[in-house]
């Protein structure tokens, strides 16, 4: 099995797993995949403390199936929104529940820098104070994205937002992995992962896809 597979099927695993608890008899049903499979894919998110057993399932005939969850504090993240005049910045879990939230303006290009720096210093901050770790920061922003150096090469919105290595500088300041991608599919991919833009973020990062 390839190394894209691989990871498509996780993902798949892992979108269940968000939903609701679940026996590797079931998900494997759920996914498609054998239950070879799901166990090698289980055992992999076990070890890495994503997913842990839960209760049994009583059935009264037969050993009862273990049921299975994502652990929610086994990841925490910032997800980050630039829109044409607002940054919207949270904190989730590995549920994808927000526990922190700010939103910005900006009326510049240095204004921007700034209140991105605001929004995502009180983020760590506040996380700091609650004993979470961060793990990486996801950066949603407009026109066509650099994504392995992690800027904008053109935008339409902010024409001197430009080549603004966002990877490098969110990096070097808070010490944790940084992905930068375009807005609109950030959009799509919380779209597909949680549904109808019910976070704040996501609907904010929906917004700023509208106006481009």
């Amino acid at each position: 099995m390839n190394k894209e597979i691989r990871y498509e099927n996780t993902f798949k695993t892992v979108k269940i797993l968000m939903e609701k608890r679940i026996s590797r008899v079931d998900l494997a049903k759920a996914t498609g995949l054998t239950t070879a499979g799901i166990g090698k894919i289980v055992k992999n998110l076990i070890d890495l403390g994503i997913v842990k057993e839960k209760e049994r399932i009583s059935r009264n005939v037969g050993k009862p199936p273990t049921l299975l969850e994502i652990v929610p504090e086994s990841i925490h993240v910032v997800g980050i929104g630039i829109g044409r005049d607002r940054i919207e910045s949270c904190l989730t879990d590995s549920k994808g529940k927000i526990l922190d939230h700010v939103s910005s303006s900006f009326d510049n290009l240095e204004s921007l820098v700034n209140t991105l720096y605001e929004n995502v210093d009180s983020i760590f901050k506040n996380a700091k104070r609650n004993s979470i770790e961060i793990k990486a920061i996801g950066v949603g922003i407009p026109g066509i994205v650099n994504k392995r150096k992690g800027f904008s090469e053109k935008t339409t919105k902010f024409g001197n937002f430009e080549n603004i290595l966002l990877n490098k500088i969110l990096k070097d300041r808070y010490k944790v992995e940084v992905y930068v991608e375009n807005d609109a599919d950030m959009a799509a991919i919380g779209e597909k992962w949680f549904g109808g833009g019910i976070h704040h973020c996501l609907r904010s990062l929906q917004k700023a896809t509208e106006e481009e």
